[in-house]
């Protein structure tokens, strides 16, 4: 899990008692993504959940998978507007910032 402007990695940890990893496939909502056993510095393009899921094939054509769902959170809309002021006088913030979903803290 993560925030939407993060880069996320993906490492396949996967293990052959008496064999090696051949072939992997990453797949996110169903759609292929990579072909590499690791996946490094990926980006989504939008907030949600997403489901991942990785495929293995050892070298004796043995394949198994895993699935995993991810939430991506999104990024807050800073913002914010002040009184007019002047040099050496207290003025007013008023935070404007929002956020598609959840809520701000802090």
């Amino acid at each position: 899990d993560g925030c939407l402007d993060e880069e996320f990695d993906f490492l396949d940890e996967t293990t052959v008692l008496g064999g090696t990893t051949e072939n992997w496939m990453w797949m996110l909502d169903g759609q292929i993504i990579s072909g590499d056993q690791n996946v490094e510095g990926f980006l989504f393009n939008d907030w949600g959940t997403y489901d991942l899921q990785l495929m293995v094939e050892s070298n004796e054509g043995c394949v198994d998978s895993l699935a995993q769902s991810i939430d991506v959170f999104p990024m807050p809309e800073l913002d914010f507007e002040t009184d007019d002021f002047c040099a050496d006088v207290l003025t007013n913030l008023s935070n404007l910032t929002t956020i598609d979903d959840g809520q701000i803290t802090g």
